[in-house]
Formats: structure tokens, sequence, C-alpha cells
């Protein structure tokens, strides 16, 4: 049994940020998370980007590489398409 396949309006559509946050909330350390891509390169920090799907959960996930910010040049190579918030990556 699986509480979130069970109630998967439990994620809000952003299963990796609810997951986290349940998680952060129950004590354990987990990665900072940025809600735009404005934000992480504000940070200075190493990033991933990872998409933000409903069904990323319960499906196919892993198929896409996930580039680390500095590996973006600072001229936004980056489409929008590519990073958007609580949007689908298909």
């Amino acid at each position: 049994m699986d509480y979130y396949v069970d109630n998967p309006e439990k994620l809000e559509g952003r299963p990796k940020q609810a997951i986290a946050d349940y998680v952060e909330q129950n004590g354990f350390l987990v990665p900072r998370r940025f809600d735009s891509i404005e934000d992480a390169r504000k940070s200075h920090k190493a990033v991933l980007f990872r998409c933000e799907y409903p069904e990323g959960y319960d499906g196919i996930s892993g198929l896409v590489k996930s580039p680390r910010l500095s590996e973006i040049r600072a001229r936004q190579t980056v489409s929008k398409s590519m990073v958007v918030q609580s949007a689908n990556c298909r």
C-alpha cells in the first residue's frame, strides 16, 4: 500500500516537492528546493534541475539527465519550457 498512489491529490501536482516537504517536516535533512531558476542562480550553489509533474511519482522516471546549474551558460541557455515551476515536463 502506498499512501500517495492511493491519494494522488495529496501530491498537489508536485510529487518531489510534496514528499521532500513531508520528509523535512519529520526531521530529516533534504536538499534545498527553489521555486524558480532565478532563485537557484541567486544562491550561487551547485543546483540540479528536475522535472516536476504529477505522473512523475507513479510512472516512468529517470529518463532525462539532470543538468547542474554550473553546466549551463550564464546567458540562459535553458529555455523557460525546460525549467518551469509546477509544470508538466513532457
